[in-house]
């Protein structure tokens, strides 16, 4: 009797389907995935990065013979992207040499969903184009936190997604249902993309992976890092070395000196040495994570003041000479986040207005009560309408790209 139950239990378990965690088909899919043949390639990603429409062109029967080759793949990606887990079953005992293999993989099952996506939307299926655009906006959440290098191919993911949502939006007539279902998938999406909570987490993983390796026993690991760098530095061979300043030159020279000088510290250091610069690394991760919770401009001076910090400090303080060499450039990680986040409540706001359009004939005066941010100022996006679109401004300036963000979205006739 027990062994019948057993026996029953085992196979409805062998048959059960989805599996519980969307990495087991994320990695299926990969070992499905072909790449596009090389006279369909160069228009794939012409088509990725919107340089050109697929519409009724003569090469555009090669690409979409190209998308249908890899259904599979699509499908995969689509029934694990609805799955709430996703381990890629990272080894963090690794430290700074440990693998992630499947990031650039991820990339490309990406991209095929947004190509596909821009085929629909020429073809008049805006639906199922958004909904391809939906299901990538769930993979850029499911590649994670684990890292801030995971976190970063989210936000790119994150980043075509929006831009092709953008596009279909401006292209498609104003359909009140199916803005109503946008609208509600778009809600859906919000409380699994990616976070503050969820940068401030890969911050911290980040930190604590690459501590693992700050001990006197691994500094073969540490210095094998430290010397790529300083290769990377260096002038390549028979590669023309382009003009630069003299204060360029002086700052990578400048960046050449102190690196060797760090390689030196690191081999003479003893386990006191070691154990400051686990003390000073620790710090220096709390300071970043807290500053996160300042207002944007706020934030992303002081992120970039402690950046630049510990090389400051470790020309006289040897406790700051690991953390200057190794900590991962995280002003530039958080600026992502959050122009990312902007250009998704842009989006939001964008789809209410066309709602308006749809039930109204006309559009709004002003913004829709309780309409999203700008996360650059903190306060509403400036609304301007035109003949035939309306835009949406940040108030805000982008400290790193110098510029005020603004989206414009177009009413098709």
């Amino acid at each position: 009797m027990c062994l019948a139950v057993i026996l029953l239990v085992s196979t409805q378990s062998a048959f059960a389907y989805p599996p519980d965690n969307a990495a087991v088909l994320y990695y299926k899919a990969f070992m499905l995935y072909e790449e596009p043949i090389e006279k369909t390639r160069e228009k794939f990603y012409d088509v990725l990065k919107g340089k050109i429409k697929p519409g009724e062109r003569p090469w555009a029967q090669g690409l979409k013979k190209y998308i249908e080759s890899q259904r599979n793949v699509i499908e995969h990606a689509i029934t694990a992207s609805e799955i709430p887990n996703c381990d890629w079953g990272l080894d963090f005992s690794k430290g700074t040499s440990m693998q992630i293999p499947h990031l650039s993989a991820y990339r490309n099952l990406s991209q095929i969903l947004i190509v596909d996506a821009k085929i629909l939307a020429a073809e008049g299926d805006y639906r199922t184009a958004l909904s391809r655009c939906l299901t990538a906006h769930k993979m850029a959440a499911h590649a994670g936190d684990d890292m801030i290098i995971s976190f970063l191919v989210g936000t790119a993911i994150t980043e075509m997604a929006n831009e092709c949502i953008h596009a279909i939006l401006s292209e498609m007539p104003q359909d009140r249902q199916t803005l109503n279902w946008l609208k509600k998938e778009l809600a859906k999406v919000e409380k699994e993309s990616l976070t503050l909570a969820g940068l401030k987490t890969s911050i911290e993983n980040d930190f604590k992976s690459t501590a693992v390796d700050l001990t006197k026993d691994r500094v073969e690991k540490i210095l094998s890092v430290v010397l790529e760098g300083l290769v990377s530095l260096g002038p390549a061979d028979n590669v023309p070395k382009k003009k630069t300043s003299d204060a360029q030159e002086n700052a990578e020279s400048s960046s050449r000196d102190f690196e060797q000088i760090a390689v030196d510290r690191i081999r003479a250091g003893d386990d006191k040495f070691f154990e400051r610069n686990r003390i000073y690394w620790q710090n220096h991760m709390a300071g970043l994570i807290s500053t996160l919770d300042l207002p944007y401009a706020q934030a992303y001076k002081k992120l970039k003041a402690l950046g630049d910090k510990p090389e400051k400090d470790a020309i006289e303080n040897p406790d700051a000479s690991l953390t200057a060499i190794l900590a991962p450039a995280c002003p530039r990680v958080y600026h992502y986040q959050v122009k990312h986040s902007t250009f998704y409540n842009a989006i939001l706001t964008a789809v209410d207005i066309y709602l308006i359009k749809a039930r109204t004939g006309r559009l709004p005066d002003m913004l829709p009560i309780g309409s999203p941010k700008d996360l650059f100022s903190g306060k509403d996006f400036r609304y301007e309408r035109k003949e035939n679109s309306f835009i949406l401004r940040c108030q805000g300036k982008d400290l790193d790209k110098r510029k005020i963000h603004e989206y414009e979205f177009k009413l098709k006739k």
